[in-house]
């Protein structure tokens, strides 16, 4: 009976809730309690059984009495709450988290912001991919994504009419295509704006023809030969292509769509990569179905353009979406950017594409670029705008989720990047699957690389990034790099900058 007595005896000394029974300290007395720790292991848990204590009130050691107190919630012991009771805390499970926590580079949302990493990511040391050797801005450095989810990407460049491919990977890389290999008639090539395709085990590249058509005619050859060329057209010369493969579908295996600009001015290339805006004339918008393997020449398919007109200075992006059998197209057009989405039955017949979705809040866009990404069985499309031209130029974004059966994609609202600045132009953007994020990266007036990430739904994580020191042409890849030309490595080289917690 006398521990019985003990027991009564701490509970009297105590701050002490109704019913406190000798089951709930079982049967043994509490002398003091350990004020180090945690919720489970606090001998004072023991009395959070009775009616007094409820999911944001916990009886918890005191510091100073030892005692056992009734308090706000915080069960790890971190000195916050857990947000369900007024406080930060957005894991009371993990002492580490929380919002009086410090974010650090870990992959973990310590200061339950809502956010990763914002702020403590950094590139890499750059790392040669291939040197092509004495290089200039003007020598048309291209990225394009080797697969849907530009997990990958792949390179190409001018070199004395040749076009050698390049593979682009996160810690890796090499040449797929060295010097003229891509082409058969090499020599009689005065080429310019090329393109890179990979579809199946073959590569090709479309590009602007000026040796047999001063003005620029669209040309497309496939490593091994083969290939087509349209007709020279002096009162609309092609400009700024684009290609990509179809969906795998019957019938359009091995099939591809290309598009590029008809204009009667010259327009701005890649080798004007620093966003100046040149000089160029509003132009139609054209599209065709295409065979990427070389078997018909020239194409079938007639041109469709599109009614409204386009102040582009960067190529048109296609983005093919296999889960919806269909391919994303997207363009500067009329007040803001116009937005297809092209499935079999576009290329039925002939005439002019359907009317654009216009995309609301990229008014004066001069470049897009588009990614996406499986969220369950829905296709999540992002698309990134540069707007307006030097000396003041802003990155915009823009989420949607493309509906397979309408083929129509609905689109949130406009997500500002960054402040606007001198430049911000070349917008590449990619979903990294690793992270869970949207990546945005551009070129500023340095000219040099910036990165920006967004969450899934929108919020935009942290600030800018800079990315190397020099890059007159980049993109941003879903494996977490970002890839780029630096013309002060090794006299001009493709590199790749790989973005991640430091070493």
């Amino acid at each position: 009976m006398a521990r019985a007595v003990t027991v009564l005896a701490t509970c009297a000394a105590a701050v002490l809730v109704t019913n406190c029974t000798f089951g709930n300290l079982a049967d043994y007395p509490v002398e003091s309690c350990d004020v180090a720790a945690t919720q489970k292991l606090d001998v004072c848990d023991r009395l959070n059984k009775g009616a007094a204590t409820t999911s944001c009130m916990s009886y918890q050691c005191d510091a100073l009495s030892h005692r056992c107190l009734l308090r706000v919630r915080d069960d790890d012991r971190d000195g916050d709450a857990p947000m369900s009771c007024g406080g930060t805390d957005c894991d009371d499970e993990d002492a580490s988290r929380s919002g009086k926590a410090k974010e650090i580079c870990d992959g973990v949302d310590n200061d339950c912001d809502g956010l990763v990493d914002e702020d403590v990511l950094q590139a890499g040391a750059e790392r040669i991919i291939a040197a092509s050797g004495p290089a200039t801005a003007g020598a048309d450095q291209i990225f394009a994504p080797d697969d849907a989810q530009a997990v990958d990407l792949i390179g190409t460049y001018v070199e004395s009419g040749c076009f050698p491919v390049l593979s682009l990977q996160a810690g890796g890389g090499h040449v797929l295509a060295p010097g003229c290999t891509l082409f058969q008639n090499e020599s009689t090539f005065a080429p310019r704006e090329p393109y890179p395709v990979r579809f199946g085990m073959g590569i090709g590249a479309a590009f602007i023809m000026t040796s047999a058509c001063p003005d620029g005619a669209l040309s497309y050859q496939l490593q091994g030969g083969g290939g087509w060329e349209l007709r020279c057209n002096p009162a609309s010369p092609a400009s700024l292509p684009t290609v990509a493969p179809l969906p795998p579908m019957a019938p359009f295996l091995n099939h591809g769509i290309v598009a590029w600009y008809t204009r009667s001015v010259a327009s701005a290339t890649m080798s004007d990569p620093v966003g100046k805006c040149a000089t160029t004339a509003p132009a139609s918008l054209a599209v065709m179905r295409v065979q990427l393997n070389g078997l018909v020449s020239p194409p079938t398919d007639a041109v469709l353009l599109a009614a409204e007109l386009s102040a582009s200075t960067r190529r048109p992006a296609l983005l093919p979406i296999d889960a919806a059998k269909a391919t994303v197209l997207a363009s500067p057009l009329g007040p803001d950017v116009g937005a297809w989405v092209l499935g079999t039955l576009s290329f039925s017949g002939t005439g002019a594409l359907p009317a654009a979705m216009h995309i609301p809040g990229l008014a004066g866009a001069r470049a897009v670029a588009l990614a996406a990404r499986m969220d369950g069985n829905a296709v999540r499309i992002a698309v990134a705008a540069e707007i307006n031209c030097a000396p003041e130029a802003s990155m915009r974004v823009v989420l949607g989720t493309l509906d397979p059966t309408a083929l129509t994609i609905s689109f949130g609202p406009v997500i500002e990047l960054a402040p606007a600045s001198p430049v911000a132009t070349n917008p590449s953007i990619a979903w990294v699957p690793a992270r869970g994020e949207w990546w945005i990266s551009w070129l500023d007036e340095v000219p040099r690389g910036r990165l920006l990430r967004v969450t899934p739904d929108g919020k935009v994580i942290g600030g800018p990034l800079s990315v190397g020191t020099e890059l007159i042409s980049a993109a941003v890849s879903g494996a977490g790099s970002i890839f780029g030309f630096d013309p002060g490595a090794m006299s001009g080289s493709f590199v790749e900058l790989p973005v991640g917690c430091a070493r």
